[in-house]
């Protein structure tokens, strides 16, 4: 059993999933950190975290938007010296083998073949080539459909003609920073143990851009929507070297995220970001994966109230970041089925606004584009510096119906209220990182 899982209320009768009206008596078992070890105690829950108001369970948050700001302005991150050993500057930090098959060496500015709109060099005559810009996320946000729409532009390599082939995913989320450079693992798809190594990576990107055009001359751009690039460090910790991560010690913040990995490639690189009001992406997903289980909104608030008090109980004891970046927890609300973690944007933000400057970044809510996808279209082109395309055009770009939309069943008020009553802090620092109070996502 790892960490989360002991962070997991404990006991049939008493378990959070198995609450009823009426039963007060949660306990929780975790890890207590004291000066020269660590024990195991089983505790009732802190008035502040839980109470049942009516006969449904309230969890109370105690952080502050104040606090999870200053919180995260304290982390920096560590610089990294490109034309120095890569391997042995990243293996000194946090996660572990988190230079694993860069086995391509990072180009100085002036290697970039000005020729080309997209970020491509020689090494040994061999040329490799990079994503002009990454969809960063987030996860049911409307990404899929945004990436489609982005494909459309005669100037991006990869078109969305075939998107029903069974191969759209491949060519959106590449996953090779976070997943596939890690291969081996059995929970990754076969055809991909082919692309571990860097030079991989980049033969893809060449091929995209060299598919109908040999020219060294080209305003053709690529782009990578992986969208777990943004909040996964942990891939190889939790699936390859399973013994790296501990369950038995303190948990603690990465110091590196794949920001510092892509900025030591393509430190030009442009990222579109897309955010979904928290809850409803949270729901999103839980109607979504995993696939064959049975869903309802009750059963979906009983798995919103496990997770909740996990990572309430995390952040007792450690740094907003490590609670957010924590395999365990990751991989316990994987299992509920409520990936909490993926909606915790300000931290992630936080993170790579501090490699990246913020004008590389494009940031917009799903809300807003769903009522004027042109506008966002028109927005989104100019941001990655492609042509103005006629009216006609446009339409046939932003005129389609939305993709992956699916009619849920209205989670519960309880839920809602649970949940906004745990997020509001983290959406207020968001909207305050941002200067734009539509990321509060205030529900009147």
């Amino acid at each position: 059993m790892n960490q989360a899982q002991q962070w997991v209320a404990s006991g049939q009768q008493n378990s959070l999933l198995e609450s009823q009206p009426g039963h007060s008596t949660v306990t929780f078992s975790r890890k207590i950190q004291t000066d020269s070890h660590i024990e195991t105690v089983t505790e009732k829950p802190h008035e502040d975290k839980i109470s049942e108001t009516n006969g449904s369970i309230k969890l109370t948050n105690w952080i502050t938007k104040e606090f999870i700001l200053k919180e995260l302005r304290e982390y920096t991150p560590p610089k990294i010296n490109a034309t120095a050993d890569l391997k042995k500057q990243l293996d000194k930090y946090k996660p572990v083998d988190f230079g694993h098959n860069l086995n391509v060496k990072p180009p100085a500015q002036s290697d970039f073949i000005k020729s080309l709109k997209n970020p491509c060099w020689k090494v040994d005559a061999t040329l490799h080539c990079l994503p002009y810009f990454y969809l960063l996320g987030f996860p049911k946000s409307g990404t899929t459909d945004l990436w489609t729409r982005i494909s459309r532009h005669p100037q991006q390599a990869w078109k969305a003609d075939n998107w029903q082939s069974g191969d759209a995913w491949h060519n959106k989320e590449v996953q090779w920073w976070t997943w596939f450079r890690f291969s081996g693992s059995t929970q990754l798809d076969a055809r991909h143990t082919e692309g571990r190594l860097l030079n991989t990576y980049t033969r893809r990107f060449k091929e995209q851009l060299f598919k109908k055009n040999s020219s060294m001359s080209s305003n053709i751009i690529t782009g990578d929507g992986s969208v777990s690039l943004i909040y996964d460090v942990s891939f190889h910790s939790r699936s390859v070297v399973p013994a790296k991560v501990s369950t038995n010690k303190p948990i603690t913040a990465p110091d590196l995220t794949i920001a510092s990995l892509i900025r030591l490639y393509t430190p030009q690189s442009k990222f579109i970001i897309i955010m979904r009001d928290p809850v409803d992406a949270m729901y999103s997903h839980y109607q979504y994966w995993p696939r064959g289980r049975a869903r309802s909104p009750a059963n979906f608030h009983h798995r919103v109230v496990q997770v909740l008090s996990m990572y309430t109980d995390c952040f007792k004891r450690y740094s907003i970041r490590a609670c957010a970046y924590d395999p365990n927890l990751l991989e316990e609300s994987d299992r509920q089925g409520v990936r909490l973690y993926h909606v915790l944007y300000v931290v992630y933000l936080s993170d790579w606004f501090k490699v990246f400057p913020r004008e590389q970044f494009l940031i917009a809510r799903t809300e807003d584009y769903d009522k004027d996808v042109n506008g966002h279209m028109e927005k989104i082109f100019k941001f990655l510096d492609i042509s103005v395309l006629k009216n006609d055009t446009m339409s046939k770009i932003s005129g389609p119906a939305h993709m992956n939309v699916r009619n849920n069943t209205p989670y519960l008020k309880e839920t809602l209220e649970l949940f906004q009553n745990f997020i509001k802090p983290f959406n207020d620092a968001l909207a305050d990182l941002l200067g734009d109070q539509r990321f509060a996502w205030n529900r009147s």
